[in-house]
């Protein structure tokens, strides 16, 4: 199934880039410019933020990362919502490894949760956003992601399938990062953090 979950997001990337190709294509074909003439965007906006309202996001206080089996219960119930995670994760300046919820760098306990961080979602791959935070590779680093409970693509499968995989015998959970907020702090609180409604 390991091998399925590749191709399939192997796939979902080529597409992806290719839709994105696509779009940047018709886009520059809408506007015609004559030779020495100089684009101007069709509007009077000085920043993004003019064009594209943000909206801010309140983020609350939810389940302890402890118990570990209670939170794995809570997360399976709660995908679909934005969640802030505090997440170890073992890198090697390359790539990420293997990652856990927890708010040390020290060994995961035998039950942590484990998770599969997907980064299918991010325009710069984990591993350029952890440089910058987590100093000198290979590294254990402890940051806040946020993202959806599950993959960032829902693949077809039997009944009950949540995406997870088990790799060296230890069940991992898919977890689609949207972004890395910055490293867990000594006065953190110790929850996942949920995003109002």
């Amino acid at each position: 199934m390991d091998d399925c979950y590749r191709r399939a997001s192997w796939l979902f990337d080529v597409v992806l880039r290719t839709v994105l190709v696509a779009s940047l294509c018709v886009a520059c074909s809408l506007h015609e410019v004559t030779p020495g003439e100089a684009w101007t965007p069709k509007t009077t906006a000085t920043s993004i933020a003019e064009v594209v309202p943000v909206t801010e996001m309140t983020f609350v206080n939810g389940p302890s990362v402890e118990p570990a089996s209670d939170l794995r219960v809570w997360l399976g119930r709660n995908r679909g919502r934005l969640l802030q995670l505090p997440v170890v994760v073992e890198w090697s300046g390359m790539d990420v490894g293997q990652a856990w919820l927890g708010m040390t760098d020290t060994d995961p306990v035998a039950n942590a949760v484990r998770i599969r961080l997907d980064q299918h979602a991010l325009g710069v791959g984990l591993a350029d956003r952890l440089r910058s935070l987590c100093g000198k590779a290979p590294a254990r680093c402890v940051v806040w992601v946020q993202g959806y409970w599950g993959p960032t693509v829902d693949l077809p499968g039997p009944p009950g399938f949540d995406g997870s995989a088990v790799a060296d015998g230890i069940q991992e959970h898919p977890f689609s990062v949207r972004m890395v907020m910055g490293l867990v702090g000594e006065g953190d609180a110790p929850h996942v953090r949920v995003a109002e409604k």
